[in-house]
């Protein structure tokens, strides 16, 4: 390993010319505009901004890994991700593949060479024109002030926003700065500048033409400092401080580039996994993160994490469910490529399951508690069972099993679904697994069911609860009696005060006062009193009745908001006995 030093200008060539890559263990560029704006700010000032870690990749080896080219124009919406180096390429000479710095190096290389487009507030996602293409451009007539963090003012510019100039506004596209050859163009550039904005009528301007004009004479001498200092920090100072590894065995590394990155927070532990699985499979990052998307597009936040766990889970039935690099040899990674499609049709049947049993990203609370449901579909599990895998779902998220020792929780359920065409989830309730875990639920657990607060919890007990089709509506945790209703002042009006007060308030987001429905009747109902809404949406007695009895209401309790604390307790025993039904509490 040698430790060695280059300028910005020459690392943009290589990066132009395919002789510095980024080795697939890398993540996806992740920064945004802001966190570019300051590192080129930390450059013009002279802070260091980290070494970086090179591995020279000779031609011969190349065709044995994956390379992903750098992103050139980044966009929020169409390009996140990196373009596979093309297939078959093959250098002349040895290349560069970037192991550490690939954020700061792939930043640099969109500010001075591509564009950075982000999505404009209050816009749709949908539309075009909120994604306006943005270069980097430095305000030659920054003025830094006390509150100020930054004492060059770079920011990610639009061509309409870029034109706008006054007394402390003039912008200068950074990219231009590629072509200058040497430090005395900003001569040239000056003049050129100046003479512009004096050709230009003030309605030619968006700004105030004579303010710009005057404030640029004021400050030549420092606007050509500023230049100067931008073109030596670009094409001459060999800032980029690198130290190069040069070895061909991708394990080896593998094993550098887990150690450089696990030292701090650059990477979880699955991050590295993933990379680990990717480093053998050419296609596998793209395949993986284009199922992600499929899978988040439904209302979840998977990660990486659960697609790591996923593929052991399901393909490496051999292989101990540990996320450890060891388990990811390049035998297993073929494993994983060759059952790739059960996989991804096993985890996307999965998620219309729990789409239907009304899950989303907000609702889920383990992720891992999934992976038993797709290695049953993924071993031909008939939909039969999907009644008790919502079952066994409600229990586990409800009893918490996946809080710790979740790979040998795992690994019980695996051996237990081996070859079981028909899960029946009765047969768990009473079994207690080798991780010491038990999914019976308690007189205790009812009692704490009951006290839920308005969240995840208390939606995995109302589901149970209401089983409503959840894949035909959009369905809210709701209050029975309004939130609203429950201020201090509201409270006063009917003489609840003080210690009585704080215990209705205390109550109010509780269980008891919750309830299911679709998303259209709550915004009906919001925060109309409930006896008021009850009546005028159900004003006969036998849909009213049906509606109580569906709702847990007590048949014949007042739903005055004065008689909260009675509907409160007896709509709380209503529930007790319900739940203790449905989770078969002897």
């Amino acid at each position: 390993m040698s430790y060695k030093t280059t300028t910005f200008k020459k690392a943009i060539e290589l990066i132009n010319s395919r002789k510095m890559l980024l080795p697939a263990i890398q993540r996806r560029f992740v920064w945004g505009p802001i966190q570019i704006e300051k590192l080129f700010d930390s450059i013009m000032r002279g802070y260091p901004i980290g070494s970086f870690l090179f591995w020279k990749v000779q031609p011969q080896a190349v065709k044995d890994y994956a390379f992903y080219e750098f992103m050139k124009d980044y966009h929020q919406r169409d390009k996140q991700f990196n373009d596979l180096a093309p297939k078959g390429f093959t250098p002349t000479d040895a290349i560069i593949g970037v192991l550490d710095g690939q954020q700061r190096l792939s930043s640099i290389y969109i500010a001075l060479a591509g564009t950075y487009t982000y999505k404009l507030p209050y816009y749709s996602s949908t539309n075009d024109k909120a994604y306006p293409k943005r270069h980097l451009y430095l305000n030659l007539l920054y003025s830094k002030t006390e509150d100020s963090q930054f004492h060059y003012e770079f920011k990610f510019l639009d061509d309409a926003k870029s034109k706008y100039c006054s007394k402390n506004h003039y912008w200068f596209q950074v990219s231009e700065m590629l072509i200058w050859k040497e430090a005395e163009f900003n001569d040239e550039w000056y003049d050129e500048a100046l003479q512009e904005l004096e050709d230009l009528k003030d309605d030619d301007i968006d700004g105030d033409r004579q303010e710009t004009i005057n404030a640029i004479k004021i400050s030549k001498r420092e606007i050509k400092k500023t230049l100067a200092k931008l073109f030596n920090n670009i094409h001459k100072n060999e800032i980029l401080n690198y130290f190069e590894v040069e070895n061909d065995n991708i394990d080896e590394v593998l094993e550098i580039f887990v150690r450089v990155n696990s030292g701090g927070k650059v990477l979880s532990k699955s991050d590295l996994l993933f990379s680990t699985i990717v480093a053998h499979w050419n296609d596998g990052r793209d395949n993986m993160e284009e199922l992600l998307k499929r899978l988040n597009l439904q209302g979840f936040s998977f990660d990486s994490d659960f697609i790591v766990r996923a593929c052991q889970m399901l393909a490496l039935e051999n292989v101990p469910l540990k996320l450890e690099v060891k388990n990811f040899t390049l035998t297993n990674v073929n494993e994983v490529k060759i059952k790739w499609d059960r996989i991804e049709d096993a985890l996307l049947q999965t998620i219309d399951w729990l789409v239907d049993y009304g899950y989303s990203r907000d609702t889920l609370s383990s992720q891992n508690a999934v992976l038993p449901i797709a290695y049953y579909i993924f071993n031909g599990g008939s939909k039969k069972s999907k009644d008790d895998w919502r079952r066994y779902l409600s229990h586990a998220l409800i009893k918490n099993l996946y809080s710790s020792r979740n790979d040998q929780f795992l690994e019980d359920l695996r051996r237990e679904l081996k070859n079981n065409k028909a899960f029946k989830f009765d047969k768990w309730l009473s079994q207690s697994f080798t991780s010491g875990k038990k999914f019976t639920v308690s007189d205790e657990d009812i009692e704490e069911m009951l006290e839920y607060r308005k969240g995840r919890n208390a939606f995995v007990v109302l589901a149970m609860l209401y089983n409503f089709k959840h894949s035909q509506m959009n369905i809210d945790l709701d209050h029975v009696h309004p939130y609203s209703g429950f201020s201090n002042a509201k409270l006063k009006k009917i003489s609840i005060i003080d210690d009585d007060a704080k215990a209705w308030q205390n109550k109010r987001d509780q269980l008891p006062n919750l309830q299911m429905m679709d998303s259209s009747t709550n915004r009906s109902k919001n925060a109309t009193p409930l006896e008021l809404w009850v009546n005028k949406i159900y004003p006969n007695k036998s849909e009213k009745d049906r509606f109580f009895s569906s709702s847990y209401f007590p048949a014949k309790q007042s739903l005055e908001f004065t008689n909260f604390e009675k509907f409160f307790k007896k709509r709380k025993e209503i529930m007790r006995k319900e739940l203790k039904k449905i989770f078969k509490v002897q």
